[in-house]
C-alpha cells in the first residue's frame, strides 16, 4: 500500500508538537545524560587515571584533564586532584623501579654475551633519557634531552622540473 506523503508530514508535525521543550520526560533524559557523579572516585576511576599518568611522558594539558573528567563524568577539579595523587604514588614507587632497572642492567653486564650487552646498553640509554627530577621552580629537568628519532624507512623525494623555467642559482659567498 503506497504511503501518502501528506499524511506522513501531518503525523511528523503531531509528533513534534507532542514533544515540546517543556516535556518532563525529555528534561529528565537530558539531565541524566549530562549528570556528573558525586562523591569519591571509584577504584575503576583511580585505575584509569593512574594508567593515564603512567603513559603520559609530560604534564597533562587542561584539555586532557577536561576530557578525562567528561569521560568519567566527574568535575575537572576532582580529576586534576586525582591526577596529582596518582603522580605522587608513581613517584613514591619510582625508586624501586630504578633499582630493578639497575639490577637488570648489571646482570646483563655480568653475563657478557652480545645479547646481554645489548640489553645493558638499551637499559642505560633508557635510564639516561627518561630519568628526571623537578627543580626548585617545578620545571622538569632531564639528564639528557631526547633526540628526535629518524625513521629507518627509505625516504622518497620527488622533484618536478617545468620546461621554460630556469632554476635559481645560489648566490656566491663573499
Amino acid at each position: 500500500m503506497p504511503i501518502d506523503p501528506q499524511a506522513k508530514l501531518l503525523r511528523n508535525a503531531r509528533q513534534l508538537e507532542a514533544r515540546k521543550p517543556g516535556d518532563k520526560a525529555q528534561r529528565r533524559q537530558q539531565a541524566a545524560r549530562h549528570k556528573r557523579k558525586h562523591g569519591k572516585l571509584s577504584e575503576r576511576d583511580h585505575h584509569i587515571i593512574s594508567e593515564l599518568v603512567q603513559t603520559q611522558p609530560h604534564e597533562l594539558s587542561l584539555e586532557q584533564i577536561a576530557s578525562t573528567a567528561t569521560l568519567l563524568r566527574r568535575s575537572p577539579d576532582q580529576v586534576a586532584h586525582a591526577i596529582v595523587e596518582a603522580r605522587e604514588r608513581l613517584q613514591m614507587n619510582a625508586g624501586r623501579y630504578v633499582e630493578i632497572h639497575r639490577e637488570v642492567a648489571e646482570a646483563a653486564l655480568k653475563d657478557g654475551s652480545d645479547k646481554a650487552l645489548d640489553v645493558a646498553r638499551k637499559a642505560s640509554e633508557y635510564a639516561i633519557q627518561h630519568l628526571s627530577a623537578r627543580d626548585g621552580k617545578g620545571k622538569l629537568e632531564r639528564i639528557v634531552e631526547a633526540e628526535q628519532q629518524m625513521s629507518d624507512a627509505p625516504r622518497v623525494q620527488i622533484g618536478i622540473a617545468l620546461g621554460g623555467i630556469v632554476p635559481r642559482q645560489s648566490a656566491p659567498d663573499e
